[in-house]
């Protein structure tokens, strides 16, 4: 029996035989195995490279292009993407130009390395009252939400978001922590005393409610707890985070605390790093390298071998410095007894107190004074206002698309005008003063910190659900997701001209913002914790007689 070629086949299977030569193969198969099964395999041979040939992927997404008639409203909003991507690379420009870059080079020349620079901005806002009078840190929640804009872009194609949260949140964990310590000794417990006659040759990491050195570490002393004490040697850096702190005696690295009250009684050998609500630099003490500084109020009495960088609200400066000293606070004072070798810039917002004894030896200080009021005649006024409005709606934007139902709920429990504000106010007071607390505790610091973190996102973010609250009173309520984006820019439009009334009128309307947003916020939150009511079982008819 003659058989076909597969060049045959294939013609057949495109449809370029003749008719006669076509119906002559088609009864051949029918009677040949051979033949049909050959001519199988080349049927499903073509289909798969038709189909690795096609184009499978869209040059521009379809439902961009799709029209819905009637006026119905698409989901996608391209405009509002666009408009988010703008303004979080401003953000992201504005950050590196004008925050991240200057700040770094100065803290990296103090001894503050760049590692911990996630942990310097937490601790920063946490335990510094002033803080707000120094930054302007709009750019930086502008910029931080672009990489949340990058994730919500590409949340179609990434199928497995568990693993990438975990893997951001382990990021997240790596930066904030300081540099892991191969070989340390680790102590727990509620007292740790290092005696007199204790010598530690390696590096110290504790966790106690109090903190006692005496003796010697040949190291490293990295501090978790309340109070600190240090009256021995430390050979390596000292990094504390607690309540209190006490440095006494002799430290040959560098020194970095994270606490509300630091009093520097000793001698450190090269660099201080600081970050507390009250610092007290004695008059016996000396740091042999840079001072930098941020506090709520600060004293320093002692002496500075190199230059000294003071951020404090009321900042009293009565000692010797060798280098440059940059002073910035609300209320500054420069005492009789104090020496400086190099240049003194002070930022203030009133004429500094500066003693007629006090020695000056690079001339006279170069002051500026800065106004407490908007300049309403600067452009850049209305421009750091319009950055603070594109942040605020590029983090509306990304709560929208990732927690529209709590979104909704929370905009419905705003109705509830008084209770909303009650609540508010409530959990504006006790929220801090509870994670505080907590975090006196070894045990719950890690919550305490975490309380925290969160408390300062929903301070920023019941502008959100203010926003969207009054969008939806002013131009009524609406499902789909562009209705929601406009109603949601119109009110943080109005929001924003609000608080650039000057004096108490933009700060009466901040704070009834922020009341009430974390009141709304609270009441859903609390909503969705309560465990639903089970339904009653349905009874059974009586059986008719």
């Amino acid at each position: 029996m003659n058989h076909y070629d597969e060049m045959t086949c294939l013609l057949y299977l495109d449809g370029q035989l003749d008719r006669a030569r076509a119906r002559e193969l088609s009864e051949h198969v029918d009677t040949c195995g051979e033949c049909r099964q050959l001519l199988h395999a080349l049927e499903g041979e073509s289909r798969l490279l038709r189909a690795a040939l096609s184009e499978e992927e869209e040059s521009v997404p379809a439902h961009l292009l799709e029209y819905t008639p009637e006026g119905a409203r698409r989901e996608a909003v391209p405009l509002a993407w666009v408009s988010a991507l703008g303004l979080a690379g401003a953000g992201a420009y504005s950050l590196w130009a004008w925050f991240v870059e200057p700040v770094t080079q100065q803290l990296n020349q103090a001894g503050f390395g760049s590692d911990s620079l996630l942990a310097m901005l937490f601790f920063g806002g946490v335990f510094w009252k002033g803080w707000d009078t120094m930054f302007d840190l709009t750019e930086l929640l502008a910029a931080a939400t672009l990489m949340t804009l990058a994730v919500v872009f590409l949340r179609r194609s990434w199928r497995r978001t568990s693993t990438l949260a975990v893997v951001l949140g382990a990021l997240v964990c790596v930066l904030a922590m300081p540099p892991a310590v191969s070989a340390a000794e680790i102590r727990r417990a509620n007292n740790v005393v290092v005696a007199a006659d204790e010598v530690i040759k390696n590096d110290l990491i504790v966790y106690a409610d109090t903190v006692k050195i005496e003796g010697t570490v040949e190291g490293d002393a990295i501090l978790f707890g309340r109070n600190h004490t240090i009256n021995g040697r430390v050979t390596g850096d000292v990094l504390a985070f607690g309540y209190l702190v006490r440095i006494n005696g002799q430290v040959d690295g560098n020194v970095r605390t994270f606490s509300s009250f630091l009093s520097l009684n000793g001698t450190v050998a090269k660099n201080v790093s600081t970050f507390s609500q009250s610092f007290e630099f004695e008059t016996k003490s000396q740091v042999l390298g840079s001072l930098t500084m941020m506090a709520a109020m600060a004293t320093v009495d002692g002496r500075v071998t190199r230059d000294l960088i003071a951020m404090a609200s009321e900042n009293r400066v009565d000692g010797n410095i060798g280098g440059t000293a940059l002073i910035a606070g609300d209320k500054i004072t420069i005492g009789p007894s104090t020496e400086i070798q190099g240049k003194v810039k002070i930022t203030s917002g009133r004429q500094p107190n500066i003693s007629e004894k006090a020695k000056l030896h690079a001339g006279p200080p170069e002051i500026k004074i800065e106004k407490r009021r908007p300049d309403y005649g600067d452009p850049r006024y209305y421009w750091r206002q319009t950055l603070r409005w594109g942040a605020a709606f590029v983090l509306g934007l990304v709560i929208a698309l990732l927690l529209p139902g709590f979104l909704r709920e929370t905009v419905r429990e705003g109705d509830r005008y008084a209770l909303s504000l009650g609540v508010g106010v409530l959990a504006l007071i006790v929220t801090p003063i509870a994670a505080a607390l907590v975090c006196l505790t070894i045990v719950g610091l890690a919550v305490g910190i975490t309380g925290l973190i969160f408390y300062l996102v929903a301070l920023y973010s019941s502008q959100i659900f203010a926003g969207a609250f009054l969008g939806e009173k002013l131009l009524g309520r609406s499902k789909g997701v562009g209705g929601v984006l406009a109603r949601l820019a119109v009110g943080l439009l109005v929001i924003r001209v609000l608080m650039m009334l000057p004096t108490w009128g933009g700060l009466a309307i901040q704070l009834a913002v922020v009341v009430f947003g974390l009141g709304a916020m609270t009441l859903t939150i609390f909503k969705r914790l309560q465990p639903e009511a089970p339904q009653p079982l349905p009874t059974a008819a009586p059986a008719a007689l």
